[in-house]
This record gives structure tokens, C-alpha cells and sequence, in this order.
């Protein structure tokens, strides 16, 4: 008996616990890692940006220069054009400049229990110095914390791989340039990631990840030192257009990152062509409204600091009044308007002119008046006056 009541307990606590993960809103919004795409850190995630968000970022550690331009073609798919400085790589330490794409897209959406999914390349094509595949899936825990977990190939298998499923890696010749590595998509030993992204702040998240990233040449050249695969973050965002972040990177090294974000549909200052506000009234003369013009409410309790002006008698009394009501306008939020029919203005005041047309009842007088108007044109007729235009 207690052993059921136990499971029964469980099973209650599970599925609360399924169906509020089900449906929480998620207040992490998609940051940047230091190769520019949504990530974690090193490591990539299943997230998107708005659709046409552009994003540029500068990342700075010991062992790289990044300098990547992001942007979000569509609602699934991302693409990245990256130019770095990989220190000490050729014989005799000399760095290398290297120009690579990055392309991610995202097959399912996070719905309920199931997780976003992306598959993405990154650096497929140039010299193929970051080159590497990956099939990630981030999933929203709560409101405020995600986590995501992949398989890498590539760059991304280099540390702690799990066996080489779908064969060999070709050698990569980094000399070589300008070509797509398509013989090395998903070939070779494939390694595990994780890392979770929690919202700590309107302002400020906190990232940990576990990477599977070895930086072969990097530390083989000795510019930093990989004694960890454990990396933390912090991202602070200063405003929506701008944020920095920080790094500690393998038990050893510090990063700085500076990001940028334009969204071409939403201006960052006005540009003169918005909605114009609500048309106010004009306030009645000093004469037909003396109170309208009177100042003491301005000693009215109601208005003082820490008061509730807006529920003040005065203005009760005159903001039903105050502004022009629209005829045409519709005032709905948009689903309430799609679901209504989604009727345009035009059709709108089309419904209105129709209705007071079909609603108009003439005057009393107007009948004898159309009479002396119809004798006096016919009269005007006969005398040599123009037939009337109808």
C-alpha cells in the first residue's frame, strides 16, 4: 500500500512536473558563441535567431582571433562568414588568416517533450582549419534554463570521441582553399557534447559546457594550454542592439567577446512614416467650458506624487470625450482580428458608407422641396437651359 501510494506520488509529481515543462514560456533568448552562430560556447546549440537578425561578434582568447557575421536567412536556417587568426599553426609559429562559412538549420521545433533538433557545418568550406559537423538538441527545462546535447565530427570529435560510425576521415590539407570538404561531411570519430544556459537576469545568462573540441594544432603549437574540456560564460547584454561576454576556457585561459545585432525590421530611431497617435480634441473655448480650464485640480489629493491620476475625478470626467473616436479604425489585438475575418480598413469603411446609405430616412420637408426642385428644372428646360447630367 505505501509503495503505491509512493509511485502514485511519483507519477503525479512527474506528470505536473511534464505538463508545466510543456508549457513554459521560455525567457532565454539565442547568444551568440565565439564562432558568432547561437551557441553555448565553443559548442553550437538548436537555437535560431529572429529571421533576418543580422549578428557580428569579435571573439579574443590565446589561441584565436574570430571576426564573424551572422545571419538568419530563414526562420530554420543560419549562415556565417568568418575571418580568424589561428596563432603558431605553420612551421616556425607563423599564424594563419583563414576566411570560413558556417551553415546550421534547424529540422523539428521544441514542442512539449520533444526538443529542437539542428544539423549544422561548420567551416565546409576553405582550408577546413574548424572544420566539423554536428547534430544538436537544445531543450527548454524551465523559463529561465535550457540545455543542449550533441554528436560532433570533425573539430568536434577531436576529444573524447565514441567510435567512427560512418567510417574513416580523409587527411585535411590545410594549404588548400576555395573547395567544399564535402568527403569529410560526418566521417571519423564522432564525440559527445552538453551544456546548459541559465537566465540568471533580465540582462545576464550563465553558460557551462562540456566540449569536445581537443584544439589539436593549437596546443600542439603551445599557444594555450587545454587542461580541461569544462568551459564557463557569462553573456551581460547592455540593450537589445549590444552585449558582451566572458570566458574562463579549458582550465586555463579567459576570452572576451563584444556582439552586435541589427534587425532590419525594427528601425533603431524613427523614421517619420509610423502611425500617427490618437487625434486629440481641440479643448473648448474658456467660455463654453470654464471648467476645462480651470487649474485647481492640480491641488486635488488624486494627482499628487503617489497618487492614482489616471482613476482621478477630473479625468474620468473627460477622457471618454478627450479624443476623436475612430469610424474606420479597429482597435482588436491582431489574433483577435485575423480570427474576426482580418477586414481591411477599406473594406470597413466600405461596410459603413453602405449602411448609413441604406439607413438614411429623408426628412419631412424633403418631398415637397424635390417637387419645386423637379418644376423649377423643368421649367428651366422649356426655356432653353441644359437637360440636367444625371
Amino acid at each position: 500500500m505505501r509503495g503505491q501510494r509512493i509511485a502514485g506520488i511519483g507519477v503525479t509529481t512527474v506528470a505536473a512536473f511534464g505538463a508545466w515543462m510543456t508549457h513554459a514560456e521560455p525567457q532565454l533568448k539565442p547568444g551568440a558563441g565565439t564562432f558568432g552562430l547561437p551557441g553555448l560556447i565553443d559548442m553550437p546549440t538548436a537555437e535560431s535567431n529572429p529571421e533576418g537578425l543580422i549578428t557580428a561578434s569579435v571573439f579574443r582568447f590565446p589561441g584565436a582571433l574570430r571576426i564573424t557575421a551572422t545571419f538568419q536567412v530563414t526562420d530554420r536556417l543560419t549562415g556565417a562568414f568568418r575571418y580568424s587568426r589561428v596563432p603558431g599553426v605553420f612551421t616556425g609559429g607563423t599564424a594563419l588568416y583563414d576566411r570560413s562559412f558556417d551553415v546550421q538549420y534547424r529540422v523539428l521545433d521544441e514542442k512539449g517533450w520533444r526538443p529542437a533538433v539542428a544539423i549544422g557545418l561548420r567551416d565546409f568550406i576553405g582550408t577546413g582549419v574548424y572544420s566539423g559537423e554536428y547534430i544538436v538538441a537544445s531543450k527548454t527545462i524551465t523559463p529561465r534554463l535550457r540545455a543542449t546535447a550533441g554528436l560532433g565530427w570533425g573539430r568536434l570529435g577531436s576529444h573524447g570521441d565514441i567510435g567512427s560510425p560512418f567510417g574513416t576521415r580523409p587527411a585535411l590539407n590545410i594549404g588548400e582553399g576555395g573547395k567544399a570538404n564535402t568527403d569529410q561531411f560526418f566521417r571519423g570519430p564522432v564525440a559527445p557534447f552538453v551544456g546548459l544556459a541559465w537566465q540568471a537576469t533580465d540582462r545576464l545568462a550563465l553558460k557551462a559546457e562540456y566540449s569536445s573540441d581537443a584544439y589539436p594544432r593549437e596546443t600542439a603549437a603551445g599557444t594555450f594550454s587545454r587542461d580541461s574540456s569544462v568551459n564557463l560564460g557569462f553573456e551581460y547584454r547592455f540593450n537589445k542592439w549590444a552585449s558582451v561576454t566572458g570566458y574562463y576556457l579549458y582550465g586555463t585561459e579567459l576570452g572576451l567577446q563584444f556582439n552586435l545585432v541589427v534587425d532590419p525590421r525594427q528601425a533603431p530611431a524613427p523614421s517619420g512614416l509610423e502611425t500617427a497617435p490618437l487625434p486629440v480634441r481641440p479643448r473648448p473655448s474658456p467660455a463654453a467650458d470654464p471648467e476645462a480650464w480651470a487649474t485647481d485640480w492640480t491641488s486635488d489629493p488624486e494627482v499628487q506624487p503617489g497618487g492614482h491620476f489616471f482613476a482621478a475625478t477630473h479625468t474620468m470626467s473627460r477622457y471618454r470625450s478627450a479624443f476623436y473616436e475612430p469610424l474606420v479604425a479597429d482597435w482588436q489585438n491582431f489574433g483577435n482580428w485575423t480570427q474576426s475575418g482580418a477586414r481591411t480598413a477599406t473594406e470597413r469603411a466600405t461596410d459603413i458608407w453602405k449602411k448609413r446609405l441604406a439607413e438614411f430616412e429623408p426628412p419631412a420637408s424633403a418631398a415637397a422641396v424635390a417637387d419645386g426642385l423637379d418644376a423649377f428644372i423643368a421649367r428651366r428646360t422649356a426655356e432653353g437651359g441644359a437637360a440636367p447630367v444625371s
